[in-house]
């Protein structure tokens, strides 16, 4: 059976299309879901973090360090291959949307509406920084709360085998009067 050519560069133009449209690769393709689990309890030998003056605890793995506040507005804890930063500065997520497999959830934390999200930092992020973030934002701030935002929750990681503990540490986070 003899095809024109011009029908057998149609016939492979529109299956190179349809096996694109199909790929994993395809940017148009929905992030997996994120499992957030408002119930959590760490494990019993994970370190409590206690912040009295803000009036919120979480917890980390043991072999977490505190390495003290970086900037004057960053609670940094580091792990080898996780690293957990309180911003009490910065709390908004709306730059993050352009970051490359940016997801995100929205739900009830503590009683207030919050975001979660994960993508992957560019390039060009400080030096030092771990290329996978999962991140949580509450959208409104407790009526005690004296500051004029809650603070936000981002955990950076190595790894996909590193994502379950950053979502566990996210999922810990707590209030005082919650």
């Amino acid at each position: 059976m003899n095809r024109p050519p011009r029908v057998v560069a149609s016939i492979l133009i529109g299956s190179f299309f349809l096996a694109a449209s199909c790929s994993p690769f395809n940017r148009n393709t929905p992030p997996p879901s994120i499992p957030f689990d408002t119930s959590y309890s760490a494990p019993s030998d994970w370190k409590l973090i206690d912040d009295g003056l803000w009036g919120l605890r979480l917890n980390v793995p043991p072999t977490f360090q505190d390495k003290g506040f970086v900037k004057k507005s960053l609670w940094v804890h580091e792990g080898t291959s996780v690293r957990l930063i309180i911003d009490f500065g910065n709390t908004s997520s709306d730059s993050l949307k352009q970051q490359q497999h940016y997801s995100e959830v929205r739900l009830p934390i503590n009683g207030l509406p919050a975001l979660v999200c994960t993508y992957e930092q560019s390039n060009n992020v400080t030096a030092g920084s771990l290329k996978k973030v999962i991140a949580l934002f509450f959208l409104e701030k407790r009526e005690r709360l004296g500051a004029t935002r809650e603070p936000s929750y981002r955990v950076e990681y190595a790894s996909d085998d590193d994502r379950n503990i950053a979502l566990q540490i996210l999922q810990t986070v707590r209030f005082y009067d919650s």
